[in-house]
């Protein structure tokens, strides 16, 4: 019987981590650790629980799934106890967001539709960099980092995904699954050096992290799109 074709798990995984460190890098609340790690927990056990459902492996795919998205729902719940910070819970809420739907994709939760769930993952944790420089300036690096983390996210979830509908997750790719992601966040750490050179020309009138974080995603998205 032949085996149904899901993303591959170790880039499914490495994705769904890089999610979760984009969020970490830039969120400023002291309790974004607990949600966090939820969410972390929750996506992995998400997506290796709907991974095995979709191998027919019910019984402990099903178990798996559902421990993950009880996880996630935490990871949801718990920064609503910290509403007297609206901007704060509403970083910690969109990442964990963000990081679910990136579950959704690599796991798949549905079949045809990884790279939607991938795009919408990767665009909440964005907008939660995004929100951090706006709100209380999460710092250049960070922003920098955390937008590089973000890219990195959604271009290995799409590696995930584009190998394992190609040769599957039995077939050796080691080569792929690691020289595209590797180049990938070699042209971020480059970008974060070129932006860190630039904002130490002492430039006024723009809100450099801002500004350099968006820089950074957007170029970063190019490069991937074209790889």
């Amino acid at each position: 019987m032949t085996r149904p074709r899901v993303p591959r798990r170790g880039l499914a995984a490495a994705s769904i981590l890089a999610g979760a460190l984009a969020v970490h890098l830039v969120a400023a609340a002291p309790w974004r650790t607990v949600p966090l790690g939820l969410a972390t927990l929750g996506g992995l056990a998400l997506a290796f629980g709907l991974g095995r459902w979709h191998r027919d492996q019910r019984t402990i795919g099903g178990l798996a799934a559902l421990v993950g998205a009880l996880a996630l729902a935490g990871g949801l719940a718990l920064p609503l106890a910290h509403l007297a910070v609206p901007g704060r819970a509403a970083e910690v809420v969109l990442g964990v967001a963000g990081v679910a739907c990136l579950a959704l994709g690599v796991g798949p939760a549905h079949r045809g539709w990884e790279r939607e769930f991938l795009a919408a993952g990767a665009g909440l944790v964005l907008l939660t960099v995004v929100l951090s420089g706006v709100l209380h300036d999460a710092g250049r690096t960070a922003l920098l980092l955390g937008a590089v983390a973000c890219v990195l996210a959604w271009d290995v979830g799409e590696q995930a995904v584009n190998l394992g509908e190609q040769v599957g997750n039995e077939a050796s790719a080691r080569r792929a699954a690691v020289v595209h992601p590797a180049a990938t966040l070699g042209v971020g750490l480059v970008a974060v050096a070129l932006a860190r050179g630039v904002a130490s020309l002492g430039v006024s009138g723009l809100s450099l992290p801002v500004l350099l974080a968006l820089l950074a995603g957007g170029l970063l998205t190019a490069f991937a799109l074209s790889h």
